[in-house]
Formats: structure tokens, C-alpha cells, sequence
């Protein structure tokens, strides 16, 4: 199993899982804290471009992972 993401970086939800892992007979893996970013800060700062070119979003928006600035 793995952790990854900002979330790997909460030191009890890795400590909780690392022993029920344990306790399962699970390895698990997940990098280092400062290599598991958070997309919150990316995102906010889209939006705040977004907002400054008066972008005027679309409510049946499809996700795109390569949306561009």
C-alpha cells in the first residue's frame, strides 16, 4: 500500500496506517514528507489569476488535469 499527496505528510494518519499495516502484514511505502506536495496552493493561485481576468467559469465544466493558466 502507499501513501502519497499532501495527506502523507499528516504524521497520525501515517502513524495509524503504518500500524494497521503492521498488523495486516502490509508494507507501507511513502516518500518523504517534503517530496509530498499539496495541489491547494496551485489551485488557489489559478483561481486568483482566473479571477483577475475576469474568467467567467463554466458549471458543466470536464476535469482537465493540463488546464492551462
Amino acid at each position: 500500500m502507499s501513501l502519497v499527496g499532501g495527506v502523507a505528510t499528516n504524521k497520525q494518519i501515517r502513524k495509524s496506517l503504518l500500524f494497521t499495516c503492521k498488523n495486516k502484514g502490509i508494507k507501507l511505502i511513502y516518500p518523504p514528507a517534503k517530496l509530498c506536495g499539496d495541489n491547494a496552493a496551485m489551485i488557489a493561485l489559478t483561481c486568483l489569476v482566473k479571477d483577475k481576468k475576469f474568467f467567467m467559469p463554466n458549471l458543466n465544466f470536464k476535469p482537465n488535469p493540463r488546464l492551462k493558466i
